[in-house]
């Protein structure tokens, strides 16, 4: 396969090329609505509001924050969400659609999963009331599924009863693993409950020592395959029935997080709703969310096939999933009106977002456009029929999202694959990277390194593109760039959260998220010249990692997307819904999102 050659000295001929051209309003405006918003991270139909607030906070000065008192500012609803899945919201025809995911151990202890599978959910998203809500199962495309259907619910409803009892036990053992104290008193409280379930549980703290209660790692690991099958040896053989049905037990082993595995974003055309789950199926829905079509690719679930969201290229969605469970990670094209299969290629990569998808004039020719795919392998796949047509491009961050405007393409290059398997090759400096595709026939994709090596934020997760410029959150600073010379353009200082998934533009505010529930705000001008911090708004209640708590309640997940339509933003938390604006002002979307 060709590979891609870097042409430094074009730069500045590229540069006066870029100049005269009239930007488009927007990157590919109106291809889906899906991760990332269109895959770009930039929402231009908004007003927002700059500031927001939900609770204030004593103790800044200490090692641990904790809340003084609830003070909402500009916040139009907030509901309970939870189960939610570690990926993004869309608004499509007018209403909010997000998913969720069975599992998740910190809902164990206070919520049942009363679905089998995944789940979608749709939301009025001017009063945040549910409009309905769909379980994402493939039982009926395996044998025996009914029956395992009905297992899976009731092991869910015990799992529950169980782990509640021990949920506020396994906390405590995780903080005294970190440092923290455990006294006797907090011990012989705490396994009060825990002893119905575990009747040999030590009744003295010094009992622990060595014995099979005493977790010195994930909490949550210890409890599942240390502790639980040791009093339910049954758990084992269940498991593995459900396996061959492609689902989970416990699917995220070895994180007190309340999360499913399943990280996909649904994406949408405008009309019709598609999603992919880390249990193989694939899903078509309508705006009342009726199931058009369902497949199942068949096979087990797979950590790295739950990663990459679906996009639509034209009439093909585009997948990553796991084949049959004998040939590993495919990239698959599906007819979008059918389910039926067009084309597949391997896979090689894991932890990614998905693909890019870049219309480029061929030989120039604008209009004889090549639709391609731009995957984080590095791979450039044509998207009418999956051909390669070039390889050994640079890697993103791991999940982390490209900047994307027009035929450029910003990428933080670290490591080969997004899961980190070989070294950088191309470009050949690792940091951030811009590179311009070309197309100079059907068959051939190439790029020029516009340039490289820039240390845009420490994450990859703070850098935006819109219309020629980049812009870079990072903690405490906010920096813009040249798109094509990588020249600094503006810096400022300012209190500003450290972001971690995912930055968005919304109109004319730069915004970032980190685990706490804190937004880095910043007001941007159109040519990135003038950046002027507003601060840090804050949502939620309780303090990431907050010792004593049974569960990590009103965590805010690295994988949190914003979404932003009119005026208003869309955030959700692992166990509630905002909406973000002036309460007082009526919902406005943008008009993509009507």
């Amino acid at each position: 396969m060709p590979r891609f050659i870097a042409i430094a000295s074009l730069v500045a001929v590229l540069h006066a090329m870029c100049a005269s051209e009239a930007a488009p309003p927007g990157f590919r405006p109106g291809q889906y609505i899906g991760y990332w918003h269109d895959g770009s991270g930039v929402f231009r139909d908004c007003t927002p509001v700059a500031t927001w607030n939900e609770w204030d906070f004593k103790g800044k000065d200490k090692k641990e924050e904790v809340p003084d008192k609830e003070r909402r500012v500009n916040i139009a609803w907030k509901v309970p969400h939870y189960n939610w899945c570690n990926g993004g919201m869309i608004i499509t025809g007018g209403i909010l659609v997000a998913m969720s995911d069975r599992g998740g151990y910190g809902f164990y202890a206070d919520r049942v999963a009363e679905f089998a599978g995944a789940e979608m959910f749709a939301y009025d998203p001017a009063t945040g009331k549910e409009l309905w809500k769909t379980d994402l199962d493939h039982w009926d495309l395996v044998p025996q599924g009914a029956e395992l259907r009905k297992e899976v619910l009731a092991l869910n409803r015990s799992l529950t009863e169980i782990y509640r009892a021990w949920a506020p036990l396994g906390m405590a053992l995780r903080e005294r693993s970190k440092g923290l104290t455990l006294d006797e008193t907090r011990y012989r409280e705490l396994s009060k409950t825990a002893r119905a379930f575990f009747p040999d549980l030590p009744a003295d703290l010094a009992a622990l020592k060595g014995t099979v209660y005493d977790s010195s790692g994930y909490e949550q690991l210890h409890f599942w395959k240390t502790l639980l099958p040791k009093y339910h040896p049954n758990i084992a053989e269940i498991r593995n029935r459900i396996l061959k049905a492609g689902y989970l037990v416990d699917p995220w082993a070895g994180k007190y997080d309340p999360l499913g595995i399943n990280m996909q974003t649904p994406v949408s055309d405008g009309n019709l709703i598609y999603t992919h789950t880390a249990y193989g199926g694939v899903f078509c829905l309508d705006k009342t969310g009726k199931i058009i079509w369902k497949k199942w690719l068949g096979g087990g679930w797979d950590r790295g096939a739950a990663i990459p969201s679906p996009v639509l290229a034209g009439d093909h969605l585009i997948i990553v999933g796991v084949d049959d469970g004998k040939k590993g990670e495919v990239r698959m094209a599906l007819d979008k009106k059918t389910g039926k299969e067009v084309w597949r290629a391997p896979f090689g990569g894991s932890y990614q977002t998905g693909p890019v998808v870049l219309d480029l004039p061929i030989a120039g020719d604008a209009a004889r456009p090549v639709r391609v795919l731009y995957f984080q392998d590095g791979k450039v796949l044509r998207a009418k029929d999956g051909k390669e047509l070039a390889s050994g491009i640079g890697a993103m961050y791991t999940g982390r999202p490209y900047g994307v405007d027009r035929d450029i393409v910003v990428i933080g290059n670290t490591l080969q694959d997004g899961g980190g398997a070989a070294k950088v090759s191309f470009p050949e400096q690792p940091g951030h990277a811009a590179l311009r595709f070309t197309a100079p026939s059907e068959d051939k994709v190439e790029a020029a390194i516009l340039w490289q090596g820039l240390k845009l934020d420490g994450l990859g997760a703070g850098v935006v593109v819109r219309d020629g410029v980049v812009f870079a959150l990072d903690r405490n600073k906010v920096s813009s760039f040249d798109l094509i010379t990588g020249k600094p353009l503006a810096t400022a200082s300012g209190t500003l959260a450290k972001t971690h998934h995912m930055a968005i533009i919304a109109g004319d505010l730069l915004i970032g998220l980190d685990e706490r529930g804190c937004s880095a705000v910043v007001q941007i001008s159109a040519d990135g010249k003038t950046l002027k911090p507003i601060g840090t708004s804050r949502l939620g209640d309780r303090v990431y990692g907050q010792a004593g708590g049974a569960t990590l309640d009103k965590k805010f997940s690295y994988g949190c997307q914003f979404f932003a339509s009119g005026n208003r933003i869309f955030i959700r938390s692992m166990t509630d819904l905002y909406c973000i604006g002036d309460p007082n002002q009526p919902l406005r979307l943008s008009k993509e999102h009507q």
